[in-house]
């Protein structure tokens, strides 16, 4: 670098850049080094003489009898020996010595600047004293530290004293109440007499490294910065008390304390913080994403690495299987079979069968030419090969110079995914015309590997609920694994054999486990503006429980004029109508959304006031929202404490409070006020002893019945609660009869004395239910219009009843287990479908406009495998699946293990995304259109859902999200539902440049601000069908960074301004 002479006042400096060991310098040479600026003071010149890194040392300090002089010493941290004769420290240099403990009673640390005198001679400049972290004063021995009472009083005492040239050569450690004891060592000060630092910077080097994959460990210097991403973990518990079944990631940036080479270990994480100890103060945290305890770091037992796979089978089919569960036999075997303590969650897997001699693994040898035609080309087959392999597709992507990029293509079992009969270096030729003929020399591609027939890969599948999972600070959060939860090294897993259509089961041991920091159940940001989660997720934030882990569970939220979310406090911002008490806040309706207010009676007394510690939280702060259910005028929340409250309509016992009064205010379910006030016992306040885990409410989706909801709560034990409306028998009880206080169902006489794993349920007044057991038993209760309940009739069932006609396991000749069920109501019309783990779709129920797949509109009562889609066929191979429209007027939407989208049912309102208004009932391919007239098929689709209502057909508009946060629409426009900048009854505006804008009823790319595109996490459809035939609909967003928007009906303040006014694109509302 050249020399650049900079002039300060009379002064010139020479800046010589980063110090080099084979460079000569001289006098008022200025060099970096290690983060800091350092000026040559010698009045000659040097050569290979370093600046000396100035370090922070932390030195915990014990008192024990010392081997050499047989009295009481200071032990350092690390000392074989002690007290050491000296220790040697420079200029520039701190230190910090911790003496916490009794131990160190009348026996203060201090320095001296003699080694005769000591008592006389305490040296003051620089130093600083700490008392229980206070700092209480320097520079003198009558502050608050040499005070006997006050130092013994506290439990923390910290000395730090700043090594400065002005320090004597040498000072002496001593206890100040026994001056004359050999206690500690003497210190020495080295002065550099060649450089002297002058100013401090900032390194930045990236994403934290603590391996060695370049070929060696990275050394970090003080005051390099690096970022972090860690993933948490609430569950501390032995019960899973606070958050079983939890996945999140966070980020965070961290400053470097202390030079160090990392070496593979935790050691040298900057996360893995233990309190006051030397050995890990190496990095210190300077800011975070959101919050979490760097000093309580546990094994979470989420899978991290495994070994030992089964050997290749040829009777597995050969493909991709996305989501596969698997099952941990060392974990059930536990405790005589009773299962792990704690319980335990296994992984998840991504699931590739090699075929016979499939191409695996390859390397394109041509080199860029500017003649090839940049695009991408999907679904090309080789021209011609050197060897015999054959049927094997790629998808190329040719950039701006021509570079070939190339992946095998995706195929669906059964599709012989990579070809057969390939060789290791057969060399396969694609010809030039396959990518448009532009004169380049045509693409050779070399076959490095090739399938074992049978082989099974396995890779730790990722959450699909947070799509990449972006972060506020950039796109490089990778999504978190799901690794499970209290798995442990050595544990076998299996996989059954009939998830790929074969009886050889597949096994494999657990290498390793993540380790995670601690967070604040579950993930918050601390800003009360920030959203963490919308109403009518698919459970309570964070959560891993695997019959939720596909997105997609809710495709909308019914309401009356009233938005909400979880804000970055963990309380829940709400505003908009209370014409029945839904707003919560105990007024009328509000233009800017606030804070409702709770009371927490049984976290305040939970352990240390008399409770019995089952409603704790955590990180013992104040409880957070977790889980937030909205119906139609009425609201549910569920605190990380395991509290529940309604707000709303309450006319049938809903407020869960023992009275059938609407409340506008949030009631604590479980009893009277004064009855959870007491807690007297468990039968005036039913939930006392209780911690609740997860929340239903029956009237989120397309009713707009206001008073006959039920409500349900799922409890750490696995036992079912019901309380409101029970005009169908659906809370359980063999009756009925409304309940105002939450009641068990009792498992022993209705679950064959199980616990329950997982709950769905649906519809307003006409409510059904689903329970799934830890045996894998279904259960159905409730409404039976149109057979949903699967018993092969229309009776209505007050008690829940096995499902005996289908069995959802493995074997060979069953359904499969459950992955993802699927309810939906409208009035009396009805739909339940459930995906299995072989890929397979049962439904059952109404199917009135062909949504079923079975190419006709036959209701069925019994459950009954799709003819038609992914989900059908020997080798069903559906990934996911969506309910979109409603009961009645219902739309259906798959995707299959290589992502491609097919839909089918009702489609009077274009709402399918195909080109028409025809309904259908055999599956058709959603379209998307974004330039002119060219459409393509959907790709890259995350999730699906839609607004649609009570009264009838006229309001459907469906949404597609995909993986990185990209938002497209069909169908009904009224109120700007479209997102487009205008109203209208479709997507059937007037094109202004027939580019940009089209007629032709595909889906259309949304209008948003540059900060939500590409940037939405999660969405959520939402409004209501007036008795006056008027559709009331908006629709909010959530993006990556924690931004709320919304758009649609502005009645009653919805928008969050001081109108009534509809937007037509999305916009933020007033947050008050």
């Amino acid at each position: 670098m050249a020399t650049t002479k900079t002039r300060i006042g009379n002064l010139f400096f020479n800046y010589q850049g980063e110090y080099s060991s084979t460079k000569t310098y001289f006098k008022d040479d200025v060099v970096m080094y290690n983060n800091t600026d350092y000026i040559c003071v010698k009045n000659s010149s040097v050569t290979g003489v370093s600046p000396l890194d100035n370090e922070r040392h932390y030195i915990r300090l014990t008192k024990e009898t010392s081997a050499s002089t047989g009295g009481d010493a200071y032990r350092w941290d690390g000392e074989a020996a002690w007290p050491a004769s000296e220790k040697q420290y420079m200029v520039g240099d701190t230190l910090v010595l911790y003496q916490d403990g009794n131990d160190f009673d009348d026996n203060k640390v201090a320095f001296s600047s003699s080694s005769s005198d000591k008592a006389n001679n305490v040296y003051h400049e620089n130093v600083t004293y700490f008392l229980d972290g206070k700092a209480v004063g320097a520079g003198t021995a009558t502050g608050e530290y040499f005070n006997t009472s006050t130092f013994n009083n506290a439990t923390s005492r910290e000395i730090r004293i700043e090594l400065t040239n002005e320090t004597p050569d040498e000072l002496y450690m001593f206890s100040y109440d026994n001056a004359s004891a050999n206690w500690g060592p003497k210190i020495v000060v080295a002065k550099q007499n060649t450089w002297k630092s002058i100013r401090q910077s900032f390194k930045w080097r990236g994403l934290h490294d603590n391996t060695n994959a370049s070929g060696s460990y990275n050394t970090y210097y003080p005051n390099d910065i690096v970022r972090i991403n860690v993933s948490l973990d609430n569950d501390f518990s032995t019960n899973n008390q606070y958050s079983d079944f939890q996945i999140n990631k966070v980020r965070a940036t961290y400053i470097c304390i202390k030079q160090h080479t990392t070496d593979g270990t935790d050691k040298y994480l900057p996360w893995e913080q233990e309190k006051d100890t030397a050995g890990n103060k190496y990095w210190e945290r300077i800011s975070e994403e959101d919050q979490f305890d760097d000093e309580i770091i546990t094994d979470s037992g989420a899978v991290t690495a495994i070994n030992n796979v089964s050997a290749a089978s040829p009777s597995r089919q050969a493909g991709t299987y996305k989501f596969v569960n698997c099952v941990n036999v060392t974990a059930d075997a536990e405790n005589s079979g009773a299962g792990r303590t704690g319980g335990c969650n296994p992984p998840m897997f991504d699931v590739t069968i090699d075929g016979y001699q499939s191409a695996k693994t390859f390397t394109i040898t041509t080199p860029a030419h500017y003649k090839r035609k940049k695009g991408i080309y999907k679904n090309v087959t080789h021209t011609t090969t050197s060897g015999a392999g054959s049927n094997s597709y790629w998808d190329f992507e040719i950039d701006q110079e021509g570079n070939v990029t190339a992946t095998i293509t995706p195929k669906s079992l059964g599709g012989q995914q990579g070809g057969l009969g390939y060789a290791v270096n057969e060399v396969l030729t694609f010809g030039d015309s396959l990518f448009g003929s532009g004169g380049a020399p045509d693409v050779n591609m070399t076959i490095n590997s090739i399938g074992t027939w049978g082989q099974v890969n396995l890779t730790l599948a990722k959450d699909e609920k947070k799509g990449y999972q972006r972060s506020r600070w950039g796109n490089d959060l990778e999504p978190e694994v799901l690794g499970g939860e209290n798995n442990a090294a050595s544990d076998q897993l299996r996989i059954d054999g009939q998830v790929f259509y074969s009886s050889a089961n597949v096994t494999f041991d657990v290498v390793s486990t993540q380790k995670k920091a601690r967070g604040y159940q579950n993930k918050y940001s601390g800003n009360r503006l920030e959203c963490m989660a919308l109403c009518n997720e698919e459970g309570p934030i964070g959560d891993d429980s695997k019959y939720y882990r596909l997105p997609g569970q809710f495709q909308q939220a019914n309401c009356v004029d009233w938005p909400c979310f979880i804000n970055g406090r963990g309380s829940i911002t709400s505003w908009g109508s209370n014409s029945t008490g839904q707003n919560g806040l105990n007024q009328g309706s509000i233009l800017t959304g606030v804070g409702m207010v709770f009371p927490f009676l049984d976290w305040y007394r939970s352990s240390d006031n008399g409770g019995s510690g089952i409603h704790t939280t955590p990180d013992g702060e104040v409880p957070k929202a977790i889980q937030l259910l909205s119906g139609y005028e009425s609201g549910m929340a569920l605190f990380n404490n395991g509290e529940v409250y309604h707000w709303g309509y309450g006319g049938h016992g809903q407020s869960g409070d023992a009275s059938t009064s609407t409340r506008s205010y949030p009631a604590r379910c479980g009893g009277t006020y004064q009855e959870v006030y007491l807690a007297a016992n468990t039968s005036t306040h039913t939930f006392r002893d209780t911690r609740i885990k997860r929340i239903y409410l029956t009237n989120w989706g397309g009713d707009n019945n206001t008073s006959t909801h039920s409500c349900y709560a799922l409890d750490t034990d696995g036992e079912l609660w019901a309380w409101g409306y029970n005009g169908y028998g659906q809370l359980g009880q063999n009756n009925t009869t409304d309940l105002s206080r939450p009641t068990k169902i009792n498992k022993t006489t209705y679950f064959n004395g199980n616990k329950i794993v997982a709950f769905w349920t649906a519809g307003a007044g006409y409510a059904f239910c689903f329970a799934l057991d830890t045996a894998g038993k279904l259960y159905s209760w409730g409404y039976n219009g149109y057979g949903v309940l699967g018993h092969n009739n229309t009776t209505n069932l007050s008690v829940p009843t096995e499902i005996t006609g289908v069995t959802f396991d493995n074997g060979s000749a069953n359904a499969g287990k459950i992955k993802k069920l699927l309810v939906d109501s409208q009035q009396s019309y009805q739909r339940c479908a459930i995906l299995t783990e072989k890929g397979k779709i049962y439904w059952t129920g109404r199917n009135e406009y062909g949504w079923a797949m079975m190419g006709n509109t036959t209701d069925v009562s019994t459950f009954t495998i799709m003819s038609n889609g992914p989900g059908s066929g020997t080798y069903s191979d559906c990934a996911n699946m969506w309910f979109t429209g409603n009961g009645r007027y219902a739309s259906f939407w798959t995707k299959d293990s290589t992502g491609a989208i097919k839909c089918c049912g009702y489609n009077g309102a274009y709402e399918l995304g195909i080109g028409n208004s025809s309904n259908q009932s055999s599956p058709v391919t959603p379209k998307w259109q974004i330039n002119g007239t060219t459409t393509s098929d959907l790709s890259n689709i995350k999730e699906i859902g839609c607004n649609s209502e009570y009264g009838n057909q006229w309001m459907c508009n469906t949404w597609v999200l995909t993986y990185d946060g990209f938002m497209f629409n069909t169908g009904r426009n009224n109120y700007g539902l479209g997102c487009q900048g205008w109203s209208s009854s479709y997507n059937d505006r007037q094109s202004t440049n027939n580019i940009e804008e089209t007629d032709d009823y595909y889906f259309q790319m949304q209008r948003m601000p540059n900060y939500a595109h590409g940037k939405i996490e999660s969405v959520r459809g939402r409004g209501y069908y007036s008795t006056d035939g008027n559709r009331y609909h908006f629709r909010e967003v959530k993006t990556f960074d924690n931004r709320y928007l919304l758009w649609g009906y502005g009645g009653n303040y919805i928008m969050g301004q001081n109108d009534g006014n509809y937007h037509s694109t999305a916009q933020p509302p007033v947050l008050g």
